[in-house]
């Protein structure tokens, strides 16, 4: 196995775990949980360029930013965030880069 192959099966258990960094995200947006909401969005922004999807990073970035800079009002925006990820997952499984900065929901929303 090359390195090449071995970072595309880590990308493809990455973007398999798509469905449960929403679910976490859900149900931290459902409890109002502003810390671990924080953390998830920046792991994401970590994780993201690890694994060769940018645009996780990006959207990571610019929610761990937006949270820690509005907190609670920064939460009308969380379902936009999801609305996001599943974009980006859903262009991933058809391994396709998403190109989020072209995105109106994604820039529609506030500056940090």
């Amino acid at each position: 196995m090359t390195l090449n192959d071995l970072m595309d099966e880590l990308r493809e258990e990455y973007i398999q775990s798509f469905p449960k960094k929403i679910l976490d995200i859900e149900t931290f947006y459902k409890a109002k949980d502003l810390e671990a909401l924080t953390n998830s969005f920046h792991k994401l922004k970590g994780s993201g360029k690890t694994y060769g999807v940018p645009e996780m990073t990006q959207l990571g970035e610019y929610f761990e930013i937006l949270l820690k800079a509005k907190m609670t009002q920064a939460l009308i925006f969380i379902p936009v965030a999801l609305k996001l990820i599943h974009k980006i997952h859903a262009s991933r499984i058809l391994q396709k880069e998403y190109l989020l900065q072209s995105d109106n929901d994604f820039s529609s929303l506030p500056k940090p």
